[in-house]
């Protein structure tokens, strides 16, 4: 039986490991723009947890689950007794007894802690407090499909523009899935600025981990006030000034603090590559943020980006599910088949009373 292997963060992944689910993702994608859906996961189970709202999240492991041959079973936490009348321990046991794999979108990052510890079968992060790795597969898959063609990825330089602040001290610190992109982008060698006021730049001991991991990989991390200092060189510019619950800046205060200085707006694009492309996780404040000649513009990537969240969800769950799969023989599907079917078939008695 192979070794369960859960995905909380990317600290828990090697470059290779990260390459290897994106070989899969891609191909999974390539084969769905043909028409065909391996049913790499048939007959297997995803229990996922939601505490939070979700329109992308939910969709597509919903829908990707269906198209790999699963089934995906929906499960709000209120309406269950996970983490109330009993503890997560118990209710990693009990759905990993049950289902093939867990994913979770809960506040807590604690909780998806405590799943994995104590779960048989794969835990998958869909949000916590602290990330969103899997939002990040499907930028990364943006990112390897637009990117220049003659670049590789460690020539590739990514901007955020927002909030990217890393005050461990609150759990909505900074935006979940920039924390998310620094870990991930530092580790496979890629140029990373961020850009944000200076009280909303990275903390110091974030920062320092980031650029350890850039030292290793041959990246870069470069820290601005200013979103036109390195726009002529960026080929990505991704933004998502504030967290969209509302617990970490009021909308107002954000406004006011964000814009319009650090709007993704035409005047800014105008200084950018032809070929850069805007990005946002969504869902995002559409003319504050981004304004709506840039988000509705031929070089938005929102609409594309939203849609590999299918092929990113699809990707994480081959790679992490089907290795645990089970592979009867014939004979014996065929044997117990045959023993339920005799046992359920209807038959008169040959015997009297």
């Amino acid at each position: 039986m192979a070794e369960v292997k859960h995905f909380l963060s990317f600290a828990d992944y090697t470059q290779d490991e990260i390459m290897d689910l994106m070989d899969v993702t891609i191909t999974l994608k390539e084969a769905y723009e043909k028409g065909i859906r391996p049913p790499l996961l048939k007959d297997m189970s995803l229990a996922m947890l939601f505490a939070m709202e979700s329109t992308r999240t939910r969709v597509s492991f919903e829908a990707a689950m269906t198209q790999l041959g699963g089934h995906a079973l929906f499960l709000n936490t209120k309406a269950t007794h996970a983490g109330s009348h009993e503890t997560w321990k118990e209710t990693a046991a009990v759905l990993s007894s049950m289902c093939d794999g867990i994913s979770a979108r809960i506040n807590d990052s604690s909780v998806l802690e405590a799943l994995a510890s104590n779960s048989t079968v794969p835990v998958i992060n869909m949000l916590d407090s602290a990330r969103h790795p899997s939002q990040v597969i499907a930028d990364l898959l943006t990112v390897i499909e637009r990117k220049p063609k003659d670049k590789s990825l460690k020539d590739v330089v990514f901007m955020y523009i927002g909030d990217c602040s890393s005050n461990e001290d609150s759990p909505y610190s900074c935006c979940v899935t920039l924390k998310a992109q620094e870990e991930l982008f530092s580790k496979l060698g890629m140029t990373i600025v961020l850009c944000s006021p200076k009280e909303y730049s990275i903390g110091d001991d974030w920062r320092a981990h980031i650029e350890a991991q850039c030292a290793e990989s041959g990246g870069k991390l470069i820290v601005t006030d200013d979103p036109y200092a390195y726009i002529d060189q960026v080929d990505f510019i991704y933004t998502g000034v504030t967290w969209y619950y509302d617990v970490r800046l009021p909308e107002e205060l954000a406004k006011s603090t964000f814009y319009p200085k650090y709007s993704v707006n035409a005047e800014l694009m105008s200084k950018a590559k032809p070929t850069a492309w805007v990005m946002h996780f969504l869902p995002g404040n559409r003319g504050w943020e981004i304004t709506d000649d840039v988000w509705d513009g031929p070089q938005s990537a929102l609409l594309p980006q939203a849609e590999n969240r299918l092929h990113a969800e699809k990707g994480i769950l081959a790679y992490l599910l089907y290795p645990h799969r089970t592979h009867p023989s014939k004979q014996m599907e065929d044997y117990y088949l045959g023993k339920l079917e005799n046992m359920l078939t209807v038959r008169e008695p040959n015997y009297a009373y």
